[in-house]
């Protein structure tokens, strides 16, 4: 088998479980959909066809039961039963498995797998027959008919890589209304026939509502190994239209040959048979897809390709080194004084700025990527200790760096672990409170500024900062008379071994979960805070940059040390004379005629004292305001942030450094931990 197909079955196989267990959750909810038994109907048989073909025999088999189940749903258009909704699912998390190569042959996964088909075999048992006459589902509302011809020309060796046209051929005919006309051309002489050989070819019409990119994925494992092409005839069921002797005369003539200049030739003729009947296209689209068609040129639309995780970061790593390089360039470029390379290391500067934006609105995924996988959870977990749940979203269309995603996942289940074990009550405890008796989680994301902030609401009985801090303190992890703000006493729940769990359960009560949340947040640059009410529920925000890999930063000069500071903190620059300092009160200067809190950098860092031509760089930090004061103001820079030495392991300050043109590096601040910890120590050691 060639391997990379088979990884290509597997990438598509993952995609079509997401898709299943998704389609599956809705239908839970309303198990009478249609459309929703359809989708599920139609993805089982796809995943059925390409798992037998890849020699996935186990995956294939149950799939193949469930999907006979589904086909007698829709057949008869009955509701799905629960209790093959409960299977279906648990039969997702095992084919899954079965994926895995290193556990599909274990014990317990074949006793798993026994267990499955048996539950299996019983419900279809059990379920009634379907009709003889098997009548197309109606069309759903705002779904229109279109009839295809598609020329489907498969290699001869197609078949020695184990894929079968005929289960494509199949599986196309389940779309709606289908003809196949083959052409034997090709075929040898009986002496001569190779059994592993493919001769045939074939042009099929098909009258579906499936869109052209469902169509095309059929033969997604196998379109380098085929010439494929697809052409609309019209609007509405054409075949229809169509005479039996037109029918038979159409097939004569494939039989002797059929290529891509031929079926050009037969889709002009089909479209002029049927527009006798009914209208297909205007006359401008006609000649322009016959012209297309004569000059045999494919047309395809490509509305997305897929790429592998791995070369997109290969690409952000290229691209980062390619911003680190062009600083380079300008840093010679405005050494040299030669205008002609200072004009093209500005244009340079301009291309790199558009491919560092490019690139990263490729590596951009929508935090909806996750949510069928929280559905799930909140859905298991609920059942699991008996609650009431209902789980919303909002702004699942907000977009985040892949890498962060990816960390992202295992803190958000976290969070949803504690809030549906420890916030949100059991029915009979809401009913006597007075609540609603079905407990609400909202997961809401959204854009603030160069930042993504993801709020995980729930409506349960909130949190109680007086017993957090005396829990903390039953725990040695504050001092009895340490004097703590509430926002300071919730935030004691994510410190290593809390927990206020009276008893330990596979869900929560070791103490690990929340802490780990935010070391992971905090490595990824962003912020965690908490809020409640007791007895109306508990907020808890991330605040996440947008990608932790590049940053237009500001340029700045304390002492002989170049620093960055993320410009989506910088509100404003102004000059700062030891005169206007001798004025100051309170630590504040009068800027713009408004007082500011400022802090001298030099003084903070123990640089010594600050020059006579200083700078004020105003910042903001969510409600707080503040200058910075520095020696130099450089400018506007690119920084390519790269992970700092164990040495500055302790410093939070710190987001990391980020290499000069000059071969320099400049250590790059994170504002909000800066003031906290000039707040706090007034100096800090660096």
């Amino acid at each position: 088998m060639i391997e990379h197909l088979k990884q290509k079955y597997l990438e598509e196989a993952h995609d079509l479980l997401l898709e299943l267990e998704k389609t599956l959750l809705l239908l839970e909810e309303n198990p009478a959909d249609s459309e929703g038994v359809e989708v599920a109907f139609r993805v089982m048989h796809t995943l059925k066809g390409s798992s037998g073909m890849f020699g996935y025999q186990q995956v294939s088999e149950l799939v193949h039961l469930l999907e006979n189940g589904y086909d007698t749903i829709r057949t008869n258009k009955q509701a799905v039963p629960l209790s093959l909704l409960e299977l279906s699912l648990e039969s997702v998390d095992h084919i899954r498995l079965l994926l895995t190569e290193d556990t599909t042959n274990t014990p317990a996964t074949e006793g798993a797998h026994r267990l499955l088909l048996k539950r299996a075999a019983e419900l279809l048992y059990e379920m009634p027959a379907p009709e003889d006459e098997r009548a197309m589902p109606a069309a759903p509302a705002g779904k229109s008919l279109r009839t295809w011809a598609i020329f489907f020309a498969p290699q001869q060796d197609m078949l020695k890589n184990g894929s079968n046209p005929l289960y494509l051929l199949e599986e196309l005919a389940g779309f709606g209304g289908f003809r196949s006309f083959s052409c034997t051309g090709q075929l040898p002489p009986l002496t001569e026939l190779d059994v592993q050989q493919c001769y045939l070819s074939w042009m099929l019409l098909l009258a579906t509502e499936a869109p052209e990119g469902d169509i095309r994925d059929v033969f997604m494992f196998v379109e380098e190994l085929c010439q494929l092409q697809l052409e609309p005839l019209g609007e509405g069921d054409l075949l229809a239209d169509l005479k039996e002797e037109q029918l038979t005369a159409l097939a004569d003539k494939i039989a002797l040959a059929l290529d891509k200049e031929s079926f050009a030739a037969y889709v002009r003729e089909l479209k002029t048979t049927t527009a006798q009947v009914k209208p297909v296209v205007s006359p401008e689209t006609a000649q322009e897809t016959t012209a297309q068609l004569a000059s045999g040129v494919k047309e395809k639309s490509v509305t997305s390709i897929r790429v592998a995780s791995d070369k997109l970061d290969d690409l952000m790593n290229l691209v980062s080194e390619l911003v680190a390089n062009q600083e380079r360039l300008s840093l010679l470029a405005e050494l040299s004084m030669m205008p002609e390379l200072a004009g093209v290391a500005e244009e340079i500067e301009k291309i790199t700025r558009q491919l560092r934006d490019k690139t990263f609105d490729i590596c951009l995924v929508p935090i909806g990527s996750l949510l069928t996988r929280f559905k799930r959870l909140v859905r298991d977990l609920s059942q699991e200790l008996g609650k009431n749940i209902a789980f919303e979203a909002e702004g699942m269309d907000t977009e985040l760096d892949k890498n962060v995603i990816d960390s992202l996942s295992d803190c958000l289940v976290h969070i949803l672990r504690n809030c549906i074990d420890h916030g949100l009550e059991a029915e009979a405890e809401r009913i006597a409170k007075g609540k609603n008796p079905q407990g609400t989680i909202l997961l809401k994301a959204f854009n603030s500024g160069t930042n993504v902030v993801i709020e995980i609401k729930d409506d349960g009985r909130g949190i109680s900062s007086e017993k957090v801090r005396n829990k903390a303190v039953e725990k040695g992890l504050i001092r009895p008379d340490q004097v703590l703000t509430e926002k300071e006493s919730l935030e004691l729940i994510l410190m290593p071994g809390f927990s206020t769990a009276q008893s330990i359960t596979s869900v929560s009560g070791r103490g690990v979960g929340l802490d780990v949340v935010k070391k992971k947040i905090k490595e990824l640059r962003g912020e965690v805070s908490i809020a409640s009410k007791v007895g109306q529920g508990a907020t808890i925000t991330i605040a996440l940059p947008l990608t932790i890999s590049i940053i237009d930063g500001l340029l700045v000069r304390v002492a002989d040390t170049d620093y960055v500071l993320p410009l989506s903190f910088v509100e404003k620059s102004y000059s700062v004379t030891p005169a206007d300092l001798l004025n100051t009160k309170n630590n504040q200067l009068i800027l713009d005629g408004e007082p500011v809190i400022y802090f001298n950098l030099a003084e903070a860092f123990s640089a010594g004292s600050l020059s006579n031509n200083a700078f004020g760089v105003v910042i903001h930090t969510g409600t707080m305001r503040m200058a910075l004061l520095v020696d130099e103001i450089i400018g506007e820079y690119q920084a390519v942030l790269k992970p700092l030495g164990k040495f500055y392991q302790e410093q939070d300050f710190l987001s990391g450094g980020s290499l000069m043109g000059d071969g320099t590096v400049a250590l790059v601040l994170d504002p909000q931990k800066l003031i906290q910890e000039i707040t706090k120590n007034r100096t800090i050691d660096i």
